[in-house]
C-alpha cells in the first residue's frame, strides 16, 4: 500500500499469513482534512493489519525516493521493497520489465529506487 490508510482499506485483501508491506506515511483524505474524519494512529494501524499477519514492513517510500531525487519514484520504491518477498522472480528480471515500462531518462533513477526498496526491507525480514 502507498500508505497507512490504503493498507487498511484493502486489509480484507491480504491473505492469512501474508506479507504487507505499507509506505510509512500519512496522506489524509478530504474527510480527515476537513475535520470530519480522524485519521488512524500508527498503533491503530499496526494492529488492525496484525488480525491477519504478523508479516508487516513499514518502508518510508516517499522520503527514501526524495533522497533518490524524486518523490515520483516511491511506487519503485514500495516494488523493490516487495520484490523480495518473491523468490520466483530474480531481481534482474524486475529491473528489465523496469527498463522496459520506463522512459530511458528515468531508467537510472528507477534501477536505484528498486534497489533501495529492496535494501530497506532486508533489516526487517526475520
Amino acid at each position: 500500500a502507498f500508505e497507512k490508510l490504503e493498507a487498511l482499506r484493502y486489509v480484507g485483501m491480504l491473505r492469512p499469513g501474508g506479507v504487507a508491506i505499507v509506505g510509512d506515511q500519512s496522506i489524509p483524505p478530504l474527510s480527515v482534512s476537513s475535520g470530519d474524519d480522524r485519521y488512524p494512529d500508527d498503533e491503530q494501524v499496526r494492529f488492525t493489519l496484525n488480525k491477519v499477519t504478523e508479516k508487516i514492513h513499514f518502508i518510508p517510500s516517499i522520503s527514501l525516493a526524495e533522497e533518490l531525487g524524486s518523490a515520483r519514484v516511491h511506487n519503485i520504491v514500495l516494488l523493490g521493497a516487495l520484490s523480495t518477498f518473491i523468490e520466483d522472480v530474480a531481481p534482474d528480471t524486475w529491473l528489465e520489465a523496469i527498463e522496459t515500462r520506463v522512459p530511458e531518462r528515468f531508467v537510472e533513477l528507477n534501477r536505484r529506487a528498486f534497489g533501495t526498496g529492496r535494501e530497506a526491507v532486508q533489516p526487517t525480514i526475520s
